[in-house]
């Protein structure tokens, strides 16, 4: 009886994994490539202050504090390169800035060999001097078998939630 078992203990752990592996790929190739996911949270702060401070990366490690350093280079084609060090894992990125638009929008773009993202920070007025702030990521992932992976498995929403909670904290203890 034992020795019947034995197959299926080899079989079965083999054909799972080959699910795991095909069945992403092949719902990745149906969906298209790009794809935007946004989340929006009012703050108690002025458009033009937030604005300011979203600018204002070199001060990004005094509210994130999963960044360590951040360097910035200007371009040739007036774009704006930002160089953050994160000082927990000692990982390193690069974003581009690439579009903004005075106390409205910012908008950079992250480059990798898999998927480039777009990010912009959308900034309207609410009721009682506090603004609206949108986080819309717009990706777009070469490979199918991650593009199902980063829009239905790996969402980033803690990040985005993480992102919010922080920069409340921070606009509310400089407030005080």
């Amino acid at each position: 009886m034992l020795i019947y078992l034995i197959p299926i203990f080899i079989i079965l752990p083999l054909l799972l994994m080959a699910i795991m592996i095909f069945l992403p790929t092949f719902i990745g190739k149906r969906i298209p490539p790009a794809f935007t996911k946004e989340k929006t949270q009012v703050f108690n702060i002025k458009r033009e202050e937030l604005y300011n401070l979203l600018i204002n990366y070199e001060n990004y490690p005094a509210w994130l504090k999963y960044i360590s350093i951040v360097h910035l280079e200007k371009l040739d084609n007036n774009k704006l390169k930002i160089m953050q060090t994160y000082s927990n894992r000692r990982t390193y990125q690069e974003l581009i800035e690439v579009r903004r638009i005075e106390n409205s929008e910012i908008s950079m773009v992250k480059m990798e060999n898999e998927f480039t993202a777009l990010w912009t920070y959308i900034l309207e007025d609410s009721e009682n001097n506090r603004t609206r702030l949108t986080i819309k990521e717009t990706m777009y992932v070469y490979h199918p078998y991650l593009r199902f992976m980063l829009k239905y498995v790996l969402i980033d929403e803690n990040g985005k939630n993480d992102f919010f909670r922080k920069l409340r904290s921070f606009i509310s203890k400089n407030k005080q």
